[in-house]
């Protein structure tokens, strides 16, 4: 790296800047040198006059927006954002992917943009499996229709939009053979309300020929 520009010392910290070292362009060093005579970065503070040392917990303190990797640098980052070329491992060393967390995730929103919607479901010439079929299809797989077998999600991790379709057309399909199921129970009620009736109406006619024996 080659800095150029004013430079001075303060407070065991070094400045760059062009014209003035306390702008929001500032560049700021805190260095201490040991025995051996090597100089070792202890915090670094850019775009901020507002000094930080390793002792409040902070080693990079950037005021405004970073873009990482050679391909961004034409591109500024939004407000005080950070745009990355490569990928980004937190809690691990060898990033595989563009985020890649080893750990716990907490978020209050999480939008998953490549994903299929289930409304094909809802269509008049869409054919459900009937309970036989399914009854077939869990015990030759043993899971869902469109999830991942365990046995695969192990493997290769669960991937959220692919998971979240399949449990949606689930959802669907169990909705709409409920509804079915209601339909059904309704007619038999309704059947056993007429056998009911006329049982008690062959009932009463038997009592009426009785009598006149």
């Amino acid at each position: 790296m080659v800095l150029l520009g004013f430079v001075c010392l303060l407070h065991k910290s070094l400045v760059v800047d062009a014209v003035n070292p306390f702008n929001n362009n500032a560049l700021e060093t805190n260095f201490s040198v040991n025995s051996g005579g090597h100089t070792y970065a202890r915090s670094m503070n850019i775009g901020t006059t507002q000094f930080s040392d390793v002792s409040s917990g902070t080693f990079l303190n950037v005021a405004g927006p970073v873009a990482i990797g050679s391909s961004y640098t034409t591109f500024p980052a939004s407000g005080n954002g950070l745009i990355v070329e490569g990928n980004v491992g937190i809690g691990t060393t060898c990033p595989g992917y563009k985020l890649d967390v080893n750990g716990t995730i907490r978020s209050k929103e999480w939008i998953v943009e490549n994903f299929t919607a289930c409304d094909f479901v809802f269509e008049p010439d869409y054919k459900r499996m009937d309970y036989k079929e399914k009854e077939k299809f869990f015990k030759e797989n043993r899971h869902l229709q469109r999830i991942a077998s365990a046995k695969e999600s192990d493997v290769n991790g669960m991937k959220a939009g692919e998971t979240i379709s399949g449990i949606i057309m689930n959802v669907e399909e169990n909705s709409l053979d409920i509804i079915d199921l209601y339909k059904e129970n309704k007619e038999v009620k309704k059947e056993n309300t007429e056998i009911k009736q006329e049982l008690k109406e062959i009932k009463k006619r038997n009592e009426t020929i009785k009598r006149r024996v």
